[in-house]
């Protein structure tokens, strides 16, 4: 594996987001339910009642959740999540949250207002990205997070929806810079990227101590450049960085 190759190693058994549906699911039906909602809006009549109304697609304009103000919660929930047809939509906090990132500083966003109801389940009973990474930080005591800048509009969404959950929220954010190809554009398997070689690890972890502005490290054993970029570690090299390239 490429991780282990590069020297990365992680703490106890890996989770399978993959594997944990019943759980997700489990926290839909339970502490999330007053705000989960089923939604069988296509982007197609989305796209066609926003031309008519003369407003954005985004936010969710709310078209299904009157069926779920003024039917049984329950058994309406119950539907569709096992039903086929339907996306379940989680109502996001109405008012400002905040905190500090790390790297990017600080950080206000109105949830309901910036992502309005967002899908977390998809109509093939999929969990999205969202609802999986909060409930698993949540129940896994997370403290610290780092990841990349293009996930940072979600975690007022991601903040909102651990404390629906009632599960502890995230102490210490990070968003890292993005790297980008030569059309601006996210490296990334959907934009073409090319997969890393880790054929030559440390030569590999050189060149992304670079990009990351760190302090040069010795060549040596991937473990033991670990080690010495964990000691001479400079956070504020990053700092109010939003994209990374050799030379900048």
């Amino acid at each position: 594996m490429d991780l282990e190759a590069l020297g990365l190693q992680w703490d106890g058994d890996v989770l399978y987001q993959s594997e944990r549906t019943d759980l997700y699911n489990d926290f839909l039906h339970a502490q999330l339910a007053p705000l989960a909602y089923g939604c069988n809006c296509s982007r197609k009549s989305l796209n066609d009642y926003a031309e008519r109304q003369g407003i954005p697609t985004s936010p969710y304009p709310r078209l299904c959740l009157p069926r779920h103000l003024t039917g049984d919660l329950t058994g309406h929930l119950s539907r569709h999540l096992s039903g086929a047809g339907y996306k379940v939509r989680l109502q996001l906090a109405d008012y400002l949250l905040g905190f500090w990132d790390g790297i990017q500083g600080p950080q206000w966003q109105n949830p309901q207002q910036s992502e309005g109801d967002v899908v977390v389940r998809r109509q093939d009973g999929t969990i999205n990205y969202i609802l999986a990474a909060s409930i698993d930080d949540g129940l896994q005591n997370i403290s610290h997070v780092m990841r990349g800048l293009d996930i940072l509009p979600m975690t007022t969404a991601q903040i909102s929806i651990m404390r629906a959950a009632g599960l502890p929220t995230v102490d210490h954010w990070a968003h890292l810079p993005l790297m980008l190809n030569a059309q601006g554009q996210k490296l990334s398997k959907q934009n073409l990227a090319q997969p890393i070689d880790s054929a030559y690890p440390s030569e590999l972890l050189q060149t992304a101590f670079t990009l990351l502005h760190q302090p040069k490290v010795d060549l040596d054993t991937p473990e033991r450049m670990l080690q010495q970029a964990i000691v001479q570690w400079n956070m504020s090299a990053l700092v109010g960085k939003q994209t990374l390239g050799i030379g900048e």
